[in-house]
Formats: structure tokens, C-alpha cells, sequence
């Protein structure tokens, strides 16, 4: 028997909270999937962003890109040839290899001379560009770190030897050590004993042209019309 005052729920208003139920059940299915789609998104971002740090390291290491052949596994296997410093990724998480994306898929490239586009299999339409030019400046950066570096050590030769050195290669092994007689593109520093600077002839490997690269603080307008002379 219902208490006094009380009245009873009428098949409306139960088939009213039931519509209710149904609607708010069906928004939440949507928001529940959206959010996994921002989650998955957002761990694809970050892992393309490490693939891509890796793809610029393995390039400023051996000079190209991965092959098309082998692909982005000599990111993580030693290809047998050449200098290679990796791996260069590791491990997505536990049972997850470090070139699957979020959705299970795998990660590919597509090689061309001075870039690459890289793609996610798990999502389709997904695609990001990588480009040497990235690869270029940081090797210019560490050129002129370096070159710091070659020009203590051509003043303590000048200073030893009564002359400034016409090329790097007599700096060795006295007053500099064989790995810092090469520029990051794997060609001799350059010496100008008329200027008393070292040099490098840049990305392009010949000089004088406009890529070539100073040491910091080495002022541009002391270089001659032309730019220094080839030892």
C-alpha cells in the first residue's frame, strides 16, 4: 500500500525516462569513441615526431636517408655498411615495436632526393614530411662549433711552427686529433693562411660560394670578394 500523498509512475513517464536513458546512452558512445580518436591521434603525433628526430640523425650520420628497399628498419637494424650509430628509435612500450603506430599499424616512408614523407598504415590519409634542409643547418651549426675548435688549434701551431697552417691536415696529431679534421659532410676543413681562418666549403663542397661556413664570431666582410682561397 503507497503512503499517503504518494502516486504511482504512469507507463508515460516510464517510457519518458526510458527515451531519456536511450538518448543520453547513445551521446556517450560517440564522445567515448572521439576520445579515444584524440588519444590515439595525439600518440601518433608524438611518435612520428620520434621517427622523424631519428630519420634527421641517421641522416646527419651517413649522409642520406634510409634506402627505399630496407626502409625505416635501418632506423633500428645495422644495415650492415657505412657509419651507423643506432638504434636511432627504441621500443613504443612493452610488446609494441618501435615503427608501430597507435592503431597497430605500420609506419612507412616515401624516399626522395632531399626529403621524405612518412605514413601511418592505421591512419589512412595521415602523412608528414621530413626534409634535409633541417639535417643541413645542424650540421652548419656544428661546423662552425668546430671550427672554434680548428682555430685554437691553428693558432698554437702558428705559434709553435712560426706559420699558420695551409691546410688541416698538419695539425695531426700534435695540436688536433684526426676526428675534428673533417667537417660534418665528411670533407677536410679548409685553411686560409691570408686570413688566418679555417673554413669549410659547406653542404655544397665547393667554394667559394655562398654556403660556406665560418667560425662564430668570425666576421663575414673580412672575407675577400670571392671568399678564401682553396688550399
Amino acid at each position: 500500500m503507497s503512503p499517503p500523498g504518494a502516486r504511482g509512475v504512469s507507463l508515460a513517464e516510464t517510457l519518458i525516462a526510458v527515451a531519456v536513458l536511450l538518448i543520453l546512452a547513445g551521446t556517450a558512445v560517440p564522445v567515448a569513441f572521439r576520445a579515444t580518436e584524440i588519444r590515439e591521434e595525439r600518440q601518433l603525433e608524438t611518435r612520428a615526431a620520434e621517427i622523424g628526430r631519428a630519420l634527421l640523425a641517421f641522416h646527419a650520420d651517413r649522409g642520406a636517408f634510409p634506402t627505399r628497399g630496407r626502409g625505416l628498419t635501418e632506423l633500428v637494424e645495422d644495415p650492415g655498411a657505412g657509419i651507423w650509430l643506432g638504434p636511432y628509435l627504441t621500443p613504443a612500450g612493452a610488446g609494441i615495436g618501435p615503427l608501430v603506430d597507435p592503431r597497430g599499424g605500420s609506419f612507412v616512408y616515401e624516399r626522395s632526393a632531399d626529403h621524405v614523407v612518412l605514413r601511418a598504415e592505421g591512419f589512412p590519409g595521415w602523412s608528414q614530411t621530413i626534409g634535409v634542409a633541417v639535417v643541413e643547418h645542424e650540421r652548419a651549426v656544428r661546423a662552425r662549433r668546430e671550427l672554434g675548435i680548428v682555430a685554437s688549434a691553428a693558432e698554437r701551431y702558428r705559434r709553435a711552427r712560426g706559420g699558420y697552417p695551409t691546410s688541416a691536415a698538419v695539425l695531426a696529431p700534435d695540436f688536433l686529433g684526426e676526428d675534428l679534421l673533417r667537417d660534418p659532410w665528411g670533407r677536410r676543413y679548409r685553411m686560409d693562411a691570408s686570413l688566418e681562418v679555417p673554413w669549410s666549403t659547406g653542404p655544397d663542397g665547393r667554394g667559394p660560394t655562398s654556403d660556406d661556413v665560418f667560425p662564430i664570431g668570425f666576421a663575414p666582410e673580412r672575407v675577400p670578394w670571392g671568399g678564401p682561397r682553396e688550399s
